[in-house]
């Protein structure tokens, strides 16, 4: 099983890249990780896979466009051919590339728990280098870096506390929106006419 398991994955082993000279900027940093965005150990969709769910996509969107919109200046009898055609071509191309997606990916399901292993243990190899090339970056750099973006996060985290923040945070806005629920139907006046009705109401 472990050999099977093997021949799954990709060898993806992390590259260092060399520090540009302008030094440590923020958008070194961006480019760095935004090049691992592509990087995964399962097999990436072929061009079959691809082309299968396009040409259905785009046979479902003509048959619509032919089913509904050209029946008004051309023949029902004309663009029934057309639309079941197109039926035909979308269902081949999704049962093609639904296929082919799931012979690609079927082990993951099928062993999620050592696929999820092997994917951590590519993903610390990543992380591990992007660590190694910011230690080549000078020290005081790296700290003054650090310290404005967790005052950026400090400060981010204190004025937008419903969306960062935990329960705490909310603050009023609960006892808001508990009153809102409960007084959303009242209307000035009724309390006092329903006083008053209950008043004049026989004994």
């Amino acid at each position: 099983m472990g050999n099977a398991m093997d021949t799954q994955y990709l060898d993806d082993t992390p590259t260092m890249v060399q520090p540009t000279d302008e030094g440590l900027t923020f958008h070194w940093l961006y480019a760095r990780v935004q090049g691992l965005k592509g990087t995964t150990i399962y097999p990436k969709a072929g061009v079959v896979e691809k082309w299968s769910y396009r040409v259905g996509v785009g046979a479902a969107l003509l048959g619509l466009v032919s089913g509904l919109l050209l029946v008004r200046w051309i023949p029902a009898i004309v663009l029934l051919p057309v639309t079941l055609t197109c039926l035909i071509v979308e269902i081949g191309g999704f049962l093609v590339g639904g296929f082919l997606s799931l012979r690609r990916e079927y082990r993951q399901y099928s062993q999620p728990r050592l696929s999820h292993a092997r994917e951590m243990d590519n993903d610390f190899l990543h992380w591990q280098s992007v660590i190694a090339e910011l230690c080549t970056f000078p020290r005081e750099d790296r700290e003054q870096r650090l310290r404005y973006v967790s005052a950026l996060r400090t400060r981010m985290t204190e004025r937008m506390g419903i969306m960062y923040g935990g329960l705490q945070r909310l603050g009023p806005f609960p006892l808001l929106i508990a009153l809102y629920l409960q007084f959303r139907s009242w209307r000035w006046g009724i309390g006092r006419e329903s006083s008053t009705s209950a008043g004049r109401a026989p004994s």
